[in-house]
């Protein structure tokens, strides 16, 4: 092959191909290498391939395991791009030595399976994850029932005249009983992801309804729950969703806030959008909890006080919907604390809802309860 038809097939390559003294310096790389890992050539052949590991160190043991390897049989090797990143490159690796054996120069092939492994990684949780749905959904049914007497029984006892330590007893029972109802609740939507099914519902109502289911779990905290509703049309969801995503928000901004604290619920519409915003006056939310924090089983919680997975069903139920959600935090100026912001999308046609005494039997039955 001629010199240029070799030059025209390393520099349309695919793949990344380079020539480097043992040393490290680079003697010639191809334009694939550098779109690869954000460099220019030129930065490249100043820095050497030095600047791709943590350390010379880890190169120096990559180099000894890839001579001690089979020629021809690839190597996979972690480099460090030009923005910080890591990538997962395989390579295959050639020695030319000299005549007393020394190494002259490594040639090397590179191609980047950074996707190929995260795609890897993803089905491994996948596959993990859906066998603990099939542990979970069973003992989540089997939990049901026995919790929904529980809390029957305790509610009917405190409809009736009874000493003060036996109120407070059975308040612990019901608040304990509603509590773990909540996180088999969670549990069960986290392994079903259950269809979405929407009607047209009067916000003023979904929202009087869910305060009002919120309001004793609430208020045994300590914590102030305004709500402020100023939607003036019907909007089409899941209501039983977006309850478990209200509910779900209020719960863990009165959980963060704490005594004396207290959570505003915001329910609006603007131009395309529903909007539900809940906010709190807590310590707010820590830069690295932010990225993480709609993961499932990811909690800051104390080991037995959290399941990690409200949020994460929050989120999932939000994206049913096909909407966003954003959490960050509100100016100190304003009072500090932690804000959460979720948007549905609104249909082409939103039906007008009249005044309270005023709904349509339509909008009315179409208020579930959960």
């Amino acid at each position: 092959m001629s010199e240029e038809r070799y030059r025209s097939v390393v520099d349309n390559s695919p793949y990344g191909i380079y020539r480097v003294t043992h040393d490290g310096r680079f003697i010639t790389l191809n334009p694939a290498l550098c779109a690869m890992l954000g460099y220019t050539a030129d930065e490249l052949y100043a820095g050497g391939i030095g600047i791709l590991y943590e350390s010379l160190e880890q190169r120096s043991r990559l180099l000894q395991d890839l001579l001690s390897r089979p020629i021809g049989k690839p190597v996979e090797v972690p480099w460090l791009r030009k923005d910080g990143t890591t990538i997962v490159t395989r390579a295959w690796v050639y020695a030319d030595r000299d005549e007393s054996g020394h190494i002259t120069y490594l040639d090397g092939y590179v191609e980047d399976v950074t996707p190929l492994r995260e795609a890897e990684q993803a089905l491994r949780q996948a596959e993990k994850l859906a066998a603990i749905g099939t542990v979970i959904s069973g003992v989540a049914h089997e939990l049901n029932n026995p919790l929904a007497a529980i809390l029957l029984f305790a509610e009917d006892l405190l409809t009736t005249e009874r000493p003060d330590d036996e109120r407070e007893a059975l308040g612990i029972i019901t608040q304990q009983a509603r509590r773990s109802r909540a996180i088999v609740r969670d549990l069960l939507t986290f392994v079903r992801r259950r269809d979405v099914s929407r009607s047209a519902v009067c916000p003023q109502m979904l929202f009087e309804q869910i305060g009002r289911a919120l309001e004793p779990q609430i208020d045994v905290r300590g914590v102030v729950l305004h709500f402020a509703v100023s939607a003036t049309e019907a909007i089409h969801v899941d209501p039983v969703g977006i309850e478990q995503v209200v509910s779900n928000l209020v719960t863990n901004a009165a959980q963060a806030t704490g005594e004396g604290g207290n959570v505003w619920t915001h329910a609006f519409q603007e131009p395309g959008a529903f909007v539900i915003e809940v906010l709190d006056d807590g310590p707010g939310i820590p830069p690295s909890v932010l990225p993480r924090m709609f993961e499932p089983f990811y909690t800051t919680k104390p080991l037995g006080q959290g399941t990690g997975l409200g949020l994460s069903v929050t989120a999932g139920i939000v994206e049913q919907h096909g909407g966003t959600i954003v959490a960050g935090n509100r100016d100190a100026r304003d009072g500090g604390g932690a804000r959460v912001v979720v948007r549905l999308p609104s249909p082409a046609r939103a039906h007008p809802v009249g005044d309270s005494d005023g709904h349509s039997e339509e909008l009315r039955d179409s208020i579930l309860v959960a």
